[in-house]
């Protein structure tokens, strides 16, 4: 789930723990019935790792507010963690500007608490939200059905009654008259960067009668399936997230809209954008009406342009309760919403909001049948950046335009084919590359708003709710084009460009070269980042050497560890091998190959008269399996020494292991098989990683069979599920059924004679010798495939090639490094684009025919966010200096990066300043045992194919970036700053390196490449 960049919910990572909790718990028992109790410190251990896990699995909103109900001249900005940004903005700007705005009140977050937990539904939520599809949209409707019956089935607590009724009544004597009110959504993480704009529900023209039906139909919309989809691609759980409810007067509004302080989002900062309608807001909002536009020069406030819509209905509060759809007055139908002077009072209103708020703001507006306006709703305004070459639209031979003008609702290029809708539901799938073509703007399109590649609409405005969602996911929008659906064709090929307004017909390459990737909220989410931390305690393996003194039970610090352990600990048991035996049931394996085995013979196994042995050698081995595996692992063309030259002299693969931070031997541990005449059941430890190889060759065909499962090692992440690439390509050649999860390899192949089985652990020997330091080299797919190819041809020794065209002196990890001539010179090329993480359509093909879909999966998150090519400076190290580089972001869709690695220890803790032509922002990150944190964070514009001199300075514990010789960021660590420099990109960044230069006390020295 974590690294499959898909959406998840913690409910269910919840239930898929329990399954592996109670494994690792029905281990601990285990070891020890089979040990007397002699490790009983291991049940305390996993309780405490479980209890650390469980507080992670249950996220509770936590908020100093803990009024049931309180009006708004009571809630101040420092409330929202109780109230919701919606309420606390519109109260500040009441209470602390004097803008006009409504009086109400707010049901806060614990009254929300208190709901769920006087009905006692918070536990069935939890069971119905555990069985969501986060892939299925009817999977997710029907849990928000069940789930918001749950809330209408509810009652209103009497506390919680009272406190709304009597609010409602202090309302009205403060309004006099008799009272109507719009319930609307306030919740928490509402209105930020998360605006969730129409994915709850607002209640209008209500009165006191059905205000608590109306409360209740709020809260049942953080369940809606909207809303579930739209948390789930944030990131965000339900718990941290609780419904509060604004309650405000309806205002009677004669026109209503919505006001952007940053522009037009396409003619830039400098003007402000009114959208008007006649009537109430929801029409413009909902994306079901086309406003008139009003264009205010922020300097005076001078109108600059205006766009006048013909409005035939408009949307009015019903007496009788509720809205309804009325026709507009012929002679109004035509005319302005709003006239020249409440335009201009509106942007004066609106730049009082973005000052106070240090940001541009959009802002929902109405004005009265008495001509007063009303603020209703102020929050950030989300301005995707502009393509620097856009203009005016051009012309591309070969793609006549398809459609032209319309609102540009959020920026950007999008290539893919037409998804044509005719209702305002969104599906239940979506095409592979799919553009939404539809009549209206339709809020209910976000839910499947990150697997859209863009959206065209006839009807609709940027200031609706689905525009401000696509400018938050960075999906291009075009709406308002009045034609869409006619002219363009389901499945037709299209490249939109939003800057322009233009629709081509094809693909433009020239504009999908300037693309620019969506964004994906999930990654760096809260409930991402409790699943880092959830898999902190899970996944990482600290126990690899047995001998070491912690290898223990109160040295196991996750579940891995406890797995190890047991697993280590039950063999010893059942080999009898513990320092306390005396007579030992297993025999050890003497040989010349890097490997402590023992062998226990089940019958068989072994030549007759050994039983009075501790020690044998391979030739007396009668064990037909083991014989065979045996052959190969000692093929002739296998050294053990090292595929990748291994050796506490090697550098490269020092830097490859956070785990080798020393040069010491490399763990390993004792390796254990149980043996018949006919069988085999190895488990294997290679260094850092293990394979257990479970095998039957005997004189039944149908009963022979062979499994292997393969995980760990020393390199990175990527690094290990490369290999297991290349074990699952080579294993399917060999006839294995084969699955690959993650670095996880589990293959089985049955039904063969036993010389074809013979033949195939011969085979498996040589594959598991040859790769065992594979992860710590491999770099990208293309490796994948020449090394399954150079199995097939007996080589063995993988990696002894370099390149007529590799980087010398530096040791390169990842990508696809070389020396070119650039600008007549000699320089270090990073080429992003041959690491396979590109946004083709082909990409999937190759990738499923590779290393199949499992890996896959993983691979569409690393190439956003976790592959990190270096190239390290051999024998050079800075401890106190200087250290610089010229760089050029040339291309790159996911990202455009480089950076001046220093402070290098391993690849897994470093220093690295970097610039980034996409984001157009210097960052300071430093990587602490292969996880990323941003230390210190500039925005600062970077050009593509623009040269920058990027240089560190380090002294006395401090750090000092610069650019061109500016000095940009400081950062200040007790952490020790000396190591190897070297040059740094990301995923599939194109860029050149030139001129790396190291200046110390003593010397200044250019490194070459």
């Amino acid at each position: 789930m974590y690294y499959g960049g898909r959406p998840f919910t913690l409910d269910f990572a919840c239930s898929r723990y329990g399954g592996l909790a109670e494994a690792v718990l029905g281990a601990v028992y285990n070891l020890q019935a089979l040990s007397t109790g002699r490790y009983e410190g291991l049940e305390k251990v996993f309780a405490e790792i479980d209890g650390a896990v469980a507080r992670e699995f249950d996220p509770q909103h936590r908020s100093s507010v803990t009024d049931l109900v309180l009006p708004l001249s009571s809630v101040t900005l420092q409330m929202k963690d109780g109230t919701g940004a919606k309420a606390a903005n519109l109260a500040a700007l009441k209470n602390e500007l004097g803008l006009p705005a409504p009086d109400g009140f707010v049901v806060t977050a614990a009254a929300f608490t208190m709901f769920l937990e006087e009905n006692g539904i918070s536990v069935p939520l939890r069971q119905i939200l555990s069985r969501i599809d986060p892939l299925s949209y009817s999977n997710m409707g029907i849990a928000g059905v069940e789930a918001q019956a749950l809330i209408d089935k509810a009652t209103v607590p009497e506390p919680l009654r009272k406190a709304i009724l009597s609010a409602f009544d202090a309302l009205t004597k403060k309004t006099g008259g008799r009272l109507r009110v719009a319930v609307r959504s306030s919740a928490i993480g509402e209105d930020t960067e998360a605006t969730f704009a129409g994915q709850y529900t607002s209640v209008l023209n209500v009165d006191r009668e059905n205000i608590l039906d109306a409360y209740k139909t709020v809260l049942a919309s953080n369940y809606s399936a909207k809303a579930i989809a739209y948390r789930l691609q944030y990131g965000l759980d339900d718990r941290e997230t609780p419904m509060c409810a604004l309650v405000l007067p309806m205002v009677n509004a004669r026109a209503s809209g919505v006001v952007y302080t940053s522009g037009s989002l396409v003619t830039g900062a400098e003007a402000i954008k009114i959208s008007a309608i006649r009537g109430l807001g929801e029409h413009l909002v909902g994306g079901s009406a086309s406003p008139d536009t009003f264009l205010l020069n922020k300097e005076d406030l001078q109108i600059v342009s205006c766009d006048t819509r013909k409005k035939d209905f408009q949307l009015l509060s019903d007496a009788a309760g509720g809205v309804k759809l009325a026709a507009v007055a012929q002679q109004e139908q035509e005319t302005p919403s709003i006239g020249d002077a409440t335009a201009a009072e509106l942007g004066r209103l609106s730049l009082a909001l973005e000052r106070f708020f240090h940001h541009p703001q959009d802002i929902e507006w109405a004005l009265d049948d008495q001509d007063r306006l009303f603020i209703l709703q102020s929050r950030p305004l989300i301005i995707p950046k502009a393509d620097e070459e856009a203009d005016a639209p051009k012309d591309f031979a070969g793609h006549p335009v398809l459609l032209s003008g319309g609102s540009a609702a959020s920026r950007g290029i999008a290539t893919g084919r037409v998804f044509l809708l005719n209702d305002a539901s969104a599906p239940d799938s979506i095409p592979e590359n799919a553009i939404l073509v539809a009549k209206t703007a339709s809020s209910d399109y976000a839910r499947v708003i990150s697997s859209l590649k863009g959206i065209i609409t006839d009807v609709g405005s940027a200031a609706s709710h689905l525009s401000s969602v696509a400018r938050e996911f960075g999906v291009p929008a075009l709406l308002d084009t009045k034609t869409a659906t006619s002219v363009l064709l389901e499945g037709e090929m299209i490249t939109l460009f939003a800057d322009t307004k233009t629709v081509y017909q094809g693909h433009v390459e020239e504009l999908a070269k300037r693309a620019r990737p969506a964004k994906k909220p999930l990654f760096n989410s809260p409930v991402h980042g409790r699943m880092r931390r959830i898999l902190d305690r899970i996944s990482p393996l600290n126990l690899t050497d047995p001998e070491a003194e912690n290898f223990s039970p109160h040295g196991c610090m996750t579940l891995h560890d406890i797995i190890r352990f047991t697993h280590e600990q039950a063999m010893q048991e059942m080999f009898s091998i513990t320092d306390d035996a005396k007579e030992g049931r297993s025999v050890e394996l003497t040989t010349t190959i890097p490997m402590n085995i023992r062998l226990i013979d089940i019958g068989g196994g072994l030549q007759t008269g050994l039983t009075t042995c501790t020690t044998v050698t391979p030739d007396r081995i009668e064990s037909v399996p083991l014989k065979a595996l045996w052959k190969g692992m000692t093929h002739p063309g296998i050294s053990w020494e090292g595929t990748v030259n291994f050796s506490p002299n090697n550098i490269f693969t020092l830097l490859s292991s956070s785990a080798l931070s020393e040069f010491g031997e490399m763990p390993g541990g004792v390796s254990y098989a149980m043996i018949s005449s006919d069988y085999l059941n190895l488990s294997a430890k290679f260094g850092y990683h293990f394979a257990t190889i479970d095998a039957l060759c005997g004189d039944t065909n149908t009963q022979n069979y062979v499994s292997i499962q393969f995980a760990g090692g020393a390199g990175s992440y990527y690094g290990k599920t490369l290999r297991v690439a290349f074990l699952g390509n080579v294993l399917k050649k060999l006839g294995f059924q084969v699955s690959l999860k993650g670095d996880l390899l589990e293959a089985t192949l049955v039904g063969l004679d036993c010389p074809s089985i013979d033949g195939v652990l011969d085979r498996l020997g040589r594959l598991l010798a040859s790769s065992r330091l594979l992860d710590m080299a491999l770099s990208n797919q293309d490796d994948v495939v020449r090394l399954t190819e150079s199995f097939f041809q007996e080589k063995y020794d993988f990696l002894a090639e370099e390149r007529e065209d590799s980087l010398r002196n530096f040791y390169t990890h990842g990508g696809h490094w070389m020396r070119a001539e650039e600008d007549g010179r000699t320089c270090a090329f990073q080429d992003g684009s041959r690491a396979g993480f590109t946004l083709s359509s082909g990409v999937a093909g190759v990738m499923n025919r590779l290393v199949g879909p499992a890996l896959q999966d993983f691979l569409d998150n690393v190439k956003a966010y976790y592959y990190f090519p270096l190239a390290i400076a051999r024998d050079v190290r800075l401890e106190a200096g200087k250290a610089s580089v010229r760089m050029k972001c040339i291309s790159g869709n996911i990202d455009r990066a480089g950076g001046l690695a220093f402070g290098l220890r391993n690849v897994g803790n470093y220093f690295v300043l970097r610039i980034n032509a996409l984001e157009d922002n210097i960052i300071l990150f430093e990587y602490v045992n292969g996880e990323r944190f941003s230390r210190v964070k500039i925005d600062h514009p970077i050009q593509s194919n623009t040269w920058y001199r990027i240089s560190v300075e380090i002294k006395e514990g401090t750090v000092r970036g610069y650019l061109d010789d500016k000095a940009v960021v400081e950062y200040a660590t007790d952490k020790p700053l000396a190591g190897f420099i070297g040059l740094w990109t990301k995923a599939d960044s194109v860029t050149w390196f030139d001129e790396l230069i190291l200046t110390s006390e003593d010397e200044t020295k250019s490194i070459s490449f």
